[in-house]
């Protein structure tokens, strides 16, 4: 899938040029497993470790080599320069999209590569239909998804515009909210 989901070096670097303007920090996703980045926070540079993820730090990101291209840029700013950063390269940048998952974060990458296109690859790999899965998210990027798998349910903490667009509503995270479907799993088969 690396072609549908990989934006190409000039689409990588045309983007980070207009974001720049906005950024408290920038990472770039060349891979799952590989992240650039020009800074990053300790609770971060712990999650990497410990899901072994590389990190690669460089002050300019914009020199980096993008021959391949990237998946994913993530920009976290301010909330006010979010969203002009996602008005900037959603009207500059053709064949990406951008959303904000969080009031400080903006996620840019190829038009159609989204959580529900990923859960539908996912799903035609295994043989699955869209009813035999379920999805949990709690950001706006995350509605796609729900609405795509057969159960999609919101976390507790997620905004209202969420919530509207799942089956269910678990606890929040600080709740063990995902611990809830084990018992939701439970009764399905009881009946």
């Amino acid at each position: 899938y690396q072609r549908r989901v990989h934006g190409d070096s000039n689409t990588v670097r045309q983007t980070l040029a207009i974001l720049r303007p906005f950024a408290a920090s920038t990472s770039v996703f060349p891979t799952a497993e590989r992240w650039i980045v020009d800074s990053l926070p300790e609770k971060s540079r712990r999650w990497a470790a410990k899901f072994n993820v590389h990190i690669e730090e460089r002050a300019d990101l914009y020199d980096a080599p993008w021959e391949h291209g990237a998946f994913k840029i993530l920009l976290d700013a301010s909330e006010e320069n979010v969203i002009e950063a996602c008005n900037a390269v959603t009207s500059a940048v053709p064949g990406v999209f951008a959303v904000c998952s969080l009031p400080t974060k903006l996620e840019v990458m190829r038009v159609g590569v989204t959580k529900a296109w990923a859960l539908s690859e996912l799903c035609s790999i295994m043989k699955l239909s869209p009813r035999d899965c379920w999805a949990v998210g709690d950001g706006v990027n995350d509605i796609e998804m729900l609405q795509w798998a057969g159960r999609g349910l919101a976390m507790g903490q997620a905004e209202d515009a969420v919530k509207m667009h799942a089956q269910a509503v678990l606890p929040s995270v600080d709740d063990c909210g995902v611990a809830a479907i084990r018992g939701m799993i439970l009764a399905l088969e009881e009946t």
